[in-house]
């Protein structure tokens, strides 16, 4: 049948891979519906109707330019502020008005969403990015922690039962592997170990699991 309701932007990405954007996944909060588009608009409709609450453009507040896959965040609703990954970059908006609340640090490039996770009861947005994971806080952006792996990254973070983050490193053709790592909080800060490091399980473009014990992609 036909649709309730549509929106379009002016603007439009392509590139001969997987087509036109948009790429990430729509977030549904509150009656209202946040979108990020393949060029970097992000926008606040109403659920009911389709229409514009608010729109603004993450790509030119954060200075990234459009990467070779176009932007593929989808947006992250944290209390009053919908958070989303201009590539390797986090970036925060005000819900009510759209305005800009805060800008993270800026990192390598990154298809991955931001996700919210608690560690050592600490909430904090992990990012999947160039340089490895990051993790910011969701109040300013601020940077927790880091963790180094070469790559490149796609997919999202896991938690294990007992808190170690499982993430993921891509290459050129493919998957590198799969890491582990223990990260806590005490008195001198955060720390990162790395637990284990396996190329058994190499997710690439789809998400892994975990599941009683194990990790499945």
């Amino acid at each position: 049948g036909a649709p309730v309701w549509r929106h379009r932007d002016a603007t439009r990405f392509w590139e001969s891979n997987a087509g036109a954007g948009p790429r990430g996944t729509p977030t549904l909060s509150n009656g209202r519906v946040y979108t990020f588009g393949a060029t970097g608009i992000l926008n606040a409709l109403d659920a009911g109707d389709g229409a514009v609450v608010w729109s603004c453009n993450p790509a030119s507040d954060t200075g990234t330019k459009v990467p070779t896959w176009g932007f593929s965040s989808s947006p992250l609703v944290v209390d009053d502020i919908v958070i989303i990954a201009a590539s390797g970059t986090l970036a925060a908006y005000d819900l009510a008005t759209g305005k800009p609340r805060w800008v993270g640090p800026h990192h390598g490039g990154s298809y991955s969403s931001p996700q919210l996770v608690t560690i050592d009861g600490v909430a904090q947005i992990l990012l999947l990015n160039a340089p490895g994971a990051t993790s910011a806080a969701p109040a300013d952006g601020a940077q927790l922690w880091e963790h180094s792996w070469d790559g490149g990254a796609i997919v999202q973070p896991a938690l294990t039962a007992d808190g170690d983050v499982l993430i993921n490193a891509i290459g050129g053709t493919g998957g590198l592997g799969i890491r582990r790592l223990a990260v806590a909080h005490g008195p001198g800060g955060w720390t990162v170990q790395e637990r284990w490091t396996s190329n058994g399980l190499k997710p690439y473009f789809n998400d892994f699991v975990v599941h009683k014990g194990h990790a499945f992609g």
